[in-house]
């Protein structure tokens, strides 16, 4: 984002709110919902899974995003950096996926690329064509939901998690 001061508070807090769900976690106190299933199936889980790295992102993304969009008051104006900003977080994916493989064992590439027909149309239209248009598209979703939370418009905000629950 060109406005620096609001991209700082944004991404502050939205990483801090899933620090605070974790130091909850683990110190025993009460944490968001979205968070306490996938810390419980965390917990219960003898090895890294898709399911759990699943989870965690959905909480992350369609919870935490649009509450730190509205909690940090980002006008409507920054919406072409956000896009912008998302771009360059979705080129690191594969990386993010590669890293994972190496130190859990955990491949999650195949999903990031859309299988074999994400990887045709990357070849295509570009690398990685999959991976960034499902993370802007989530990233949308979230924009979306925090300016309805934002202003006030709990309904609108409840409505875009539903309308987007079916896919």
């Amino acid at each position: 984002m060109t406005d620096a001061a609001t991209s700082d508070a944004l991404a502050l807090d939205f990483g801090k709110r899933f620090l605070d769900n974790l130091r909850a976690h683990l110190t025993g106190a009460p944490t968001t919902p979205s968070w306490a299933h996938d810390f419980e199936q965390a917990m219960s889980a003898t090895e890294p899974s898709f399911s759990l790295v699943a989870q965690g992102m959905n909480a992350h993304l369609t919870v935490d995003l649009p509450a730190a969009i509205a909690h940090t008051d980002v006008p409507r104006s920054c919406h072409a950096d956000y896009i912008e900003l998302g771009e360059a977080l979705a080129a690191g994916l594969l990386q993010l996926s590669a890293n994972g493989k190496k130190h859990y064992g955990l491949d999650i590439s195949d999903l990031l690329q859309g299988y074999q027909p994400g990887r045709m149309l990357s070849a295509i239209f570009g690398p990685h064509l999959p991976s960034r248009i499902t993370f802007q598209e989530l990233r949308e979703i979230a924009w979306q939901q925090g300016q309805a939370l934002r202003a006030g418009d709990l309904e609108a905000a409840h409505g875009l998690v539903d309308n987007e629950s079916s896919y």
